[in-house]
């Protein structure tokens, strides 16, 4: 039995356990020929999916003593790297690639291509995060706006339109609160009746009749303390 041949009719397959399988494969394939190259290019194409292995990083850095010009073991490497939070060594083998020439395989592209979209995604989902919970919002919603246009994808448009919109109502509860802190119920009642009126999330909707239920109570207080002055 050839363990590489073995390995590689796995990899298409999604489960952890068969991808850690088709993994080990390919390492014994290494550890019987240290010089067989496809091995290697075939283990650093599923480093970003298979579950962690103390042997990994050992594996990866013989195969780029073997062949240094493989892209392919290069991005393992920076999968390792970006993985084991060495995000600035991680980045610096990735943009290697991108530039290489000649030119990797059409194959080793895409995946290197891939990774980078990958990435700058954590950056932004993390960036995001931490704007939110400082609850600038502003900055959020224009980080928001500054990745949509870079987004091919229909689904992870629409996905990202749809959280910009929930942090857009959070926006507009912000300033509504202030406002009837302020005493400023007329002004906050429209933008709240708005609210009521549109598709905005269920939270934000019962939120939204709460305080216009305080504001037409306010209302009609207001109103008999009016009457009882005449």
């Amino acid at each position: 039995m050839n363990p590489y041949l073995d390995g590689d009719s796995k990899f298409n397959s999604v489960p952890k356990e068969v991808v850690t399988s088709a993994a080990n494969d390919f390492k014994r394939a290494i550890n019987l020929h240290p010089r067989f190259q496809p091995a290697y290019h075939s283990l650093a194409g599923i480093m970003g999916i298979k579950e962690a292995q103390e042997s990994d990083r050992e594996f990866m850095t013989q195969g780029e003593k073997f062949f240094p010009q493989d892209a392919m073991i290069q991005l393992g490497l920076a999968t390792l790297d970006y993985r084991e939070k060495a995000v600035g060594p991680a980045r610096e083998r990735l943009a290697r690639v991108l530039e290489w020439e000649p030119r990797p395989d059409q194959t080793t592209m895409g995946y290197a291509r891939r990774l980078s979209e990958a990435w700058e995604r954590d950056d932004f989902e993390s960036r995001l995060t931490q704007l939110m919970e400082k609850r600038s919002f502003d900055e959020a919603l224009a980080l928001i706006d500054s990745a949509l246009p870079k987004i091919s994808s229909v689904m992870e448009r629409l996905e990202l339109g749809r959280r910009r919109e929930i942090i857009l109502v959070q926006t507009q509860l912000e300033e509504v609160q202030d406002m009837l802190e302020d005493g400023r119920w007329v002004e906050a009642k429209p933008i709240l009746e708005k609210m009521l009126a549109s598709e905005v999330n269920p939270a934000a909707k019962r939120q939204a009749a709460q305080w216009l239920d305080s504001i037409r109570r306010m209302q009609e207080r207001a109103e008999r303390r009016a009457s009882e002055r005449r």
